[in-house]
Formats: C-alpha cells, sequence, structure tokens
C-alpha cells in the first residue's frame, strides 16, 4: 500500500469516527447543517491530525476546488475559538480521535521494510526464505485488520 493510499484510508477512519459521533450513517453531499458541519468537521481533523495536503483532501471528499477545503477548515478553526457548541464537539472529539490518530501515525512511520528490519535485528534473521516468511505474515496481518 502506497502513502497516498494509507493517508486515504486513515482520513476515512476519522471521517467515519466524526460521522459516528454525531450519528451519520450514510455520506452525503447535501448543504444542511446537520451533513455540513461534520464534514467540515471530518476536513479540519484530517488537515490537523494527518496533515494531508488540500488537494488529496479534496480528491478524499470528493470537492472540485481545493479552496473550499481551506475556507471549510479556517471556518471550524474560527467557530471553535468563537462558538461554544463547536468548540465542545472539537474537544470531545479531538479526546475521541487521540488514540486512533496516534496508532495511524505510528504506522505510517513504519514501511514493510523498516518493520522486516527491525524484526531482521530482533530475531537474527539468517536467511531470504525466513525474511519470506515473515513479510507473509505481516501482510496477512496487515490484510486482516483493514
Amino acid at each position: 500500500m502506497n502513502k497516498i493510499e494509507k493517508d486515504t484510508e486513515n482520513a476515512i477512519k476519522i471521517i467515519k469516527i466524526v460521522n459516528n459521533y454525531f450519528n451519520i450513517h450514510n455520506e452525503t453531499k447535501s448543504r444542511n447543517i446537520a451533513f455540513m458541519l461534520p464534514r467540515q468537521i471530518s476536513q479540519y481533523f484530517v488537515r490537523r491530525k494527518l496533515g494531508l495536503s488540500y488537494k488529496l483532501m479534496a480528491s478524499i471528499f470528493e470537492i472540485k476546488q481545493h479552496g473550499t477545503v481551506m475556507s471549510n477548515i479556517k471556518k471550524i478553526d474560527d467557530f471553535s475559538n468563537n462558538d461554544i457548541e463547536i468548540s465542545l464537539y472539537v474537544k470531545e472529539l479531538e479526546l475521541i480521535l487521540r488514540k486512533d490518530v496516534e496508532i495511524m501515525m505510528y504506522e505510517r512511520t513504519l514501511s514493510n521494510v523498516e518493520i522486516l528490519t527491525s524484526i531482521n535485528k530482533i530475531l537474527d534473521v539468517k536467511s531470504v526464505y525466513d525474511l519470506k516468511k515473515i513479510k507473509e505474515i505481516l501482510l496477512d496481518y496487515n490484510e486482516n485488520n483493514k
């Protein structure tokens, strides 16, 4: 899995967590505030927690202009400083997301090569066959934990 795919997967996890928080079970592009606010908050957290580019975020959120993402993030940033209700949403979601995002960021920093190298050092692997077997185990693990 390449970096963009992993970043997209992590962004989708954040979106799902925010949607669950707001009891939204179907993705929609509705301009109704009940859907718009969670979408904007999701964008805020994806940018803040994962540091994705606005262009990639526009693609993930299926938005034509990355400037819209920038504007939405600024709105939530401003609202969280001036609106008590939105500030509470952001603070509660911050707590909910903290552990999940820490795990995502850790996984993001480790590539399979780094993992294999670490395992090699720990186990003192003697052959290429051993490395291939370990790689298969890791791939199975990654596949089962999606």
